[in-house]
């Protein structure tokens, strides 16, 4: 989920730009929101780069953004892909989390929703243009027997994840959407407890619309 050219305002800013992800051979896409999918067009423009993403994001990034159609794979839930001798990976059913009511009328009655064309250059047109499609979690399966979990967003199906192996060594864990995050967090990771957690998507990446969710 490589969104990168984040708002002048972001906190934090990042060092990794869309050209050191350029020319990547895979890309895994959790679902096609704009704080996910946005800087797609420009990283897959002219290059051999594949992307895996679900069907309904696909059809947007071909016909909304011009993305050539040689470079989007969809996929479906249950989808295994095998990228010999390196590893494979497993595509996961899931949703995206469920924004909290406080949150949402926090954001309204700030009137930080209008805010947005001022501060980033897009209206709230030209956001609701990335559609969220099908949700994915990935699970990537290393030959040297690593398993990496990545979700991009942190709802979940709970029948999805009592089929996940029981020794994953990496969750990749989105931290954003609620202002009780942590906790969700917290519960998801509990029903498969996983070596190693990486928290990810908890920063202030897109204001006045996100907050630092540990600040």
């Amino acid at each position: 989920d490589p969104y990168i050219s984040r708002p002048k305002n972001a906190i934090p800013q990042l060092n990794t730009t869309i050209a050191d992800i350029k020319g990547a051979q895979a890309i895994f896409l959790s679902h096609g929101h704009f704080d996910h999918a946005f800087d797609l067009p420009e990283i897959l423009k002219e290059t051999e780069t594949k992307l895996y993403c679900s069907k309904q994001a696909r059809k947007m990034l071909i016909e909304e953004f011009k993305v050539s159609e040689n470079n989007i794979q969809a996929v479906n839930a249950g989808d295994s892909l095998e990228f010999e001798p390196d590893f494979k990976v497993k595509v996961i059913k899931s949703k995206h989390i469920r924004f909290n009511a406080s949150l949402i009328l926090k954001k309204i009655f700030k009137g930080d929703i209008f805010k947005v064309k001022k501060l980033t250059g897009l209206s709230s047109r030209e956001l609701l243009k990335w559609k969220k499609g099908d949700v994915f979690g990935y699970l990537f399966q290393f030959n040297d027997g690593r398993k990496l979990l990545h979700f991009g967003s942190g709802g979940y199906i709970k029948e999805e994840i009592a089929k996940l192996p029981n020794d994953i060594d990496y969750f990749l864990a989105p931290v954003a959407g609620r202002t009780n995050s942590d906790e969700c967090l917290a519960r998801l990771a509990g029903l498969f407890n996983p070596k190693t957690i990486i928290p990810h998507h908890y920063d202030d990446f897109f204001p006045p619309i996100s907050w630092n969710a540990y600040g």
